[in-house]
Parts: structure tokens; C-alpha cells; sequence
């Protein structure tokens, strides 16, 4: 598959995956990392890096996607674990373990998304950067 195509997937995926739910909580429901209530700049800082990919991508800067897919993949991974660590200091107090018990969880579906989206920029950055031609080099 062309690198092109799969930074601009891996972005397309980064920007679905902001509005997909990463928590369920019940009573408020399922959350996710734009909406209100929440910190709106965790999703408006991924979307901006899915942004600055896909320009990269359009304009045929392909391999500097690695960049923008890195900071999403540690962003995304520094907010998972973020967000578990509150959750399980939450349910640490029993009165509140006993209200919300199980029904907390994280959800893989977005997770899984920002996931394989920032994955997604990141191999295409590699594979542009194997496939380039060294620096001083004819072609």
C-alpha cells in the first residue's frame, strides 16, 4: 500500500478516534477525549498532530508523518495511563467502589483507534524513510 495513503488513513484514524468514547462511566455515560466537561485540548492537541501529518502527507513530505505519529503514540499512551491512574484512585475509596463497582472501564474502541491511527503514521514514516535515497545520493 502507498505510504501516502496509509498516513493519511493513519490520520483520518487519529481524528475519528478523538470523538470515539475512551471511557464508560455510568450515569454520565461514555466519554471521549473532545468532549465538554472533559479537557477539550487533549483532543484538539491529536487532531491538531493528525493535521500536521496529513499536510505533511499531502505535500509529499511522507516520511516527516514519523514526527506528528511518535508525539500522538506518546500522547496517547501518557492519557491512557493517565486517565487509569484516576480511575483506579477513584475506585481505591470503597464508598465510590461500591456505587460504580465494575461498570467503569476503559474503552478499547477508541483507544484502539488513536492507536492503530498513530501506528499507522508512524510505519508510514519509517517505510518512507527505508525506501529514501541516502542524502548526497544520485536518484
Amino acid at each position: 500500500m502507498d505510504k501516502k495513503l496509509l498516513a493519511l488513513i493513519g490520520a483520518a484514524l487519529l481524528i475519528v478516534g478523538v470523538f470515539l468514547p475512551v471511557v464508560s462511566l455510568p450515569i454520565v455515560g461514555s466519554m471521549n477525549l473532545i468532549m465538554p466537561g472533559g479537557n477539550v485540548g487533549d483532543g484538539i492537541f491529536v487532531v491538531f498532530l493528525a493535521a500536521i501529518a496529513a499536510g505533511l502527507a499531502l505535500a509529499g513530505k511522507t516520511r516527516h508523518v514519523i514526527w506528528p505519529g511518535l508525539l500522538s503514540l506518546a500522547f496517547i499512551v501518557w492519557k491512557y495511563f493517565q486517565i487509569k491512574s484516576a480511575l483506579d484512585v477513584q475506585l481505591a475509596d470503597p464508598a465510590l467502589a461500591g456505587i460504580l463497582g465494575a461498570s467503569v472501564r476503559m474503552n478499547l474502541l477508541g483507544w484502539g483507534v488513536l492507536g492503530i491511527g498513530a501506528l499507522l503514521l508512524v510505519y508510514a514514516g519509517f517505510s518512507a524513510w527505508k525506501g529514501a535515497p541516502a542524502p548526497g545520493s544520485a536518484g
